[in-house]
């Protein structure tokens, strides 16, 4: 008899339910082979009351050993690229919308704000009195996911992320987690671009300490008044369109030099 199955082998091919559930698998800290066999159940969808897949299920796992089942979807345990986002998440009855696809259509001044929570996190997340940076990624969802306004994203505004992030406390864990999972996802994916080798140079060393604010704020401010106008403009200038005039300029000034 054989066996097929169909499985997501990438990141960005989980379904929603089931990015939820290895949101929450990669933050649970189960022992090496229990999180192998969880995260086998996910990615196969295998429920008690799903008898005639339960059977194939574990007939695969007779004829082919649990390491190398795990072959087939190993962006799993070496490449967390995930690129995309949770679709939608509502808090207090109130539909909120995240980001396209690495973060196609957020500010370089979300991006600031994102990049300093990050940080924050990364900071805190093996500190028990700092709640392991959990508070972090309640601002970060917070800043991710904003109001759906008639089907779009409405613009983001950072005087009201504290009051939005207290409410998002009611936001399931897994949905938090999914949404850290995601960023991470996206901001290693721009700083591999290549055309913005200069903006996110590789660090020379791996035991560098993590910095406690990512500088973006201050080049938005260094930057106003120039090509995108005043501070305003500048601070909502499109992600991607402010990285391609900064990697200009640094290019342009590393030539000079």
């Amino acid at each position: 008899m054989k066996l097929v199955f169909s499985i997501p082998t990438t990141w960005n091919e989980l379904s929603d339910s089931q990015l939820k559930k290895v949101a929450k698998l990669y933050f649970s800290k189960l022992p090496p082979l229990f999180f192998d066999y969880a995260l086998l159940k996910i990615l196969f969808k295998i429920k008690w009351y799903k008898l005639r897949l339960r059977r194939r299920f574990l007939m695969l796992l007779k004829v082919m050993s649990l390491s190398e089942i795990k072959t087939h979807y190993k962006d799993f345990y070496e490449a967390q690229n995930l690129t995309r986002f949770f679709s939608s998440i509502k808090v207090n009855g109130v539909n909120h919308l995240p980001p396209s696809d690495r973060l196609g259509n957020i500010s370089i001044g979300e991006f600031s704000v994102l990049e300093d929570l990050y940080l924050g996190y990364l900071n805190t997340k093996e500190d028990s009195s700092k709640n392991y940076g959990y508070d972090y990624l309640l601002y970060i969802l917070a800043v991710l996911y904003t109001p759906d306004t008639n089907g779009t994203r409405a613009v983001f505004n950072k005087e009201l992320l504290q009051k939005k992030a207290k409410a998002f406390q009611k936001v399931k864990k897994e949905i938090v987690y999914a949404g850290l999972l995601s960023y991470m996802g996206c901001r290693d994916y721009i700083a591999s671009l290549p055309k913005y080798a200069l903006v996110f140079p590789k660090p020379k060393s791996s035991t560098k300490k993590t910095p406690s604010s990512s500088g973006i704020g201050d080049l938005i401010l260094s930057m106003s008044a120039g090509t995108f106008g005043d501070y305003d403009k500048t601070y909502h200038t499109n992600l991607y369109t402010f990285l391609d005039d900064y990697s200009k300029k640094l290019k342009a000034s590393e030539n000079e030099n």
